[in-house]
């Protein structure tokens, strides 16, 4: 059909080859989301690595485990949800270049995982409490202690593993905990299995080799994330400081300083989001 004198058909509209915000927005949460889920399954796996492993071994040992496992996780669980406050925190600055604002927060973060710590240290080395309502006969109560008192020992690093990772999921880097958490898993699977069962020259002990294994990757994992975020520059972007002015903070400037140069080198490097 031909058109009629002075009238011209419209063009189509090109396609846009560009993503929509839409797209872009889903393709940056994805980036940052599939690294915290894969660092969430490797914690995950060491407690199945747990049971699977005690569970061939004795069931007096799989019990005190599936108990000593649950009051760990109920009460760990407990605090961290109260540390993960120090993630939008410190991503709200972050979004708005309040850089020179996030050192003091973090600083904040880490003396808060430290009580937080103390907490849960306390419940598991005094759980009675908790055992009374299992009931629990003689020998599995004493593997049960033994086990937590393990896990006690591991609170502090976890809480302060947890508050790296915080950090780092705010600013958009949290491959490196995804990283140490598969390395911690990868760690523990072999170790747990030489201290529940003796291999090699470690001695067999059961339900407590567990609890061993669960604080040597906590306190490996704790070590990692803090030496992570010890390297790098020194001054943030555009040339802010956690102490609010372009230069670092003295070694004496206010207790737990180091956490705030901490916060500062990690900050210099920027999070590359696709």
């Amino acid at each position: 059909m031909k058109a009629q004198a002075g009238y011209h058909l419209p063009h189509p509209a090109p396609l846009s080859l560009h993503p929509s915000p839409l797209t872009k927005l889903l393709r940056r949460l994805f980036h940052l989301a599939w690294p915290v889920l894969i660092g969430q399954f490797a914690s995950m796996g060491m407690m199945v690595s747990d049971t699977m492993q005690v569970a061939r071994y004795a069931t007096a040992d799989l019990a005190a485990v599936a108990v000593g496992s649950g009051i760990y996780i109920s009460v760990i669980m407990a605090l961290v949800g109260i540390l993960s406050a120090l993630s939008p925190t410190i991503a709200h600055l972050y979004g708005a270049r309040r850089n020179d604002e996030i050192g003091a927060q973090f600083q904040q973060g880490i003396w808060l995982a430290l009580f937080l710590s103390v907490a849960g240290t306390l419940a598991l080395l005094f759980p009675d409490p908790l055992l009374a309502l299992s009931r629990l006969e003689p020998p599995v109560e004493a593997k049960v202690r033994s086990y937590l008192l393990m896990l006690a020992f591991a609170a502090p690093p976890v809480m302060l593993y947890r508050a790296f990772a915080a950090f780092n999921q705010a600013i958009g880097r949290p491959r490196p905990m995804m990283v140490i958490a598969l390395a911690g898993t990868a760690i523990h699977v072999p170790l747990s299995y030489a201290l529940i069962h003796g291999a090699g020259p470690f001695p067999e002990l059961g339900a407590l080799g567990c609890g061993i294994s669960n604080f040597v990757v906590a306190l490996l994992a704790c070590v990692a994330g803090a030496l992570w975020l010890s390297t790098g520059a020194v001054t943030g972007p555009s040339g802010c400081s956690p102490t609010g002015s372009g230069r670092t903070a003295p070694p004496s400037a206010g207790c737990c300083g180091w956490a705030r140069r901490w916060a500062s080198r990690a900050l210099s490097k920027r999070p590359r989001l696709r």
